[in-house]
C-alpha cells in the first residue's frame, strides 16, 4: 500500500488520471489497484466532473465535485476493485485537481 499524490491539469476534455501521474511524487507509476482516491478542486476551479470512462467517454452521469469541493472514492476493501487507468476527471481547461491515491 501506497500514499501518493499529484495534480491533474484539466485539458477542457476528458482527461485520464493515470496519465497524469506518470511521475507523481517523482517515481514513475504504473496502473494501479486503488484503496482510496480523494480529489481536491480548489476554489476558482469551477465544478469538475468525474467518473469511470473507458476509451475516455463518461459511461454514466459522472458525479461532480463542485467549485473548493472534495470527493473520496472508498475505501474499498480485499482485492482492488478499481484500478488507475478506469478514472477521468472533466472540467475547465487549465484548471488543476489534486489527487491523492491510496493504492492496494
Amino acid at each position: 500500500m501506497a500514499l501518493v499524490t499529484f495534480k491533474v491539469t484539466l485539458t477542457g476534455g476528458t482527461d485520464s488520471i493515470i496519465g497524469a501521474a506518470s511521475s507523481a511524487n517523482g517515481v514513475q507509476m504504473t496502473d494501479k489497484g486503488i484503496r482510496q482516491i480523494i480529489l481536491s478542486n480548489p476554489a476558482g476551479n469551477g465544478a469538475t466532473q468525474y467518473g469511470t470512462a473507458p476509451g475516455g467517454t463518461f459511461t454514466t452521469s459522472p458525479a461532480t465535485i463542485a467549485d473548493g469541493g472534495t470527493a473520496t472514492i472508498g475505501p474499498f476493501h480485499n482485492s482492488a476493485p478499481t484500478r488507475l487507468k478506469e478514472w477521468f476527471l472533466k472540467g475547465t481547461n487549465t484548471k488543476v485537481v489534486q489527487v491523492t491515491v491510496i493504492t492496494h
